[in-house]
């Protein structure tokens, strides 16, 4: 092979070599330049927070608090000005019979019938108003639009009387005048001293003002605990009072303003 032959061939190997390292160079800078492609299991991380615990009232952040404490029993505070319910009669403005009881059907109330954990007499929580005006034998008048929540008075009552309906059910009695009284002959005039001596650690006692208090009958007989009596005592001297079964009997406003 002469000197030029020589000459051009290790020229040629040269560029070879470089085209080579060339290659090698880019191929490792590639795997630099190439983002790498971790693949993070992009796995659902959507927490499915437990059901709100009833006994919170459904609100979550309470359940963080350990301070909170809630009981399972609906407690109204019974702290507040009571509202005087309407009480219809016959002749009253705007009265509307609501149910009528059968013309031949006897009366069975009177300044007799008697108020208890049950109810007034005959007519007993939970009644709709229609079957109450057949316990009753009377007529049930409504001063109010019917409504989910309205009051009824038995047309044949003793004055003083009223009926809640909530939900199409009676649900609570108020005395709020006339003769009246509970089954044990307390009523409107009683004393506190005498509630006091009679029901004892059965009454819970709730400051309205310096001059009222509610005392509420608890019963003691299982079947009753949805059941309370109220009495609003002011000045000493029960001045109206109510049963019925919870949570409407402790409400201020059962029906709302």
């Amino acid at each position: 092979m002469s000197p030029r032959q020589i000459a051009v061939t290790l020229v040629a190997l040269i560029f070879i070599v470089a085209a080579a390292l060339v290659v090698v160079s880019r191929g490792g800078d590639d795997s630099a330049d190439t983002p790498e492609t971790t693949t993070t299991s992009t796995r659902a991380t959507t927490t499915t927070d437990p059901e709100p615990d009833p006994g919170l009232g459904g609100d979550d952040s309470a359940s963080a608090d350990p301070t909170v404490s809630t009981s399972s029993t609906t407690s109204i505070p019974l702290s507040v000005p009571i509202e005087v319910p309407a009480v219809c009669t016959a002749q009253g403005a705007g009265a509307q019979v609501v149910a009528e009881a059968a013309a031949d059907a006897a009366v069975q109330l009177g300044t007799g019938s008697a108020v208890s954990t049950a109810g007034l007499g005959v007519v007993t929580f939970g009644l709709t108003v229609p079957a109450a005006a057949e316990a009753s034998g009377s007529a049930m008048l409504a001063c109010e639009p019917v409504s989910e929540c309205y009051r009824v008075t038995p047309a044949a009552a003793p004055p003083g009387v009223s009926l809640l309906v909530h939900a199409s059910t009676i649900e609570r009695v108020d005395i709020v005048d006339g003769p009246v009284t509970t089954v044990s002959g307390y009523g409107i005039g009683t004393t506190a001293e005498q509630l006091v001596a009679a029901f004892g650690d059965q009454l819970e006692r709730e400051v309205v003002d310096a001059d009222t208090v509610n005392f509420v009958f608890v019963p003691r007989d299982a079947g009753d605990a949805e059941f309370r009596v109220v009495f609003t005592v002011e000045d000493g001297v029960v001045t109206t009072y109510r049963s019925g079964r919870l949570p409407m009997i402790l409400q201020e406003s059962p029906c709302g303003a």
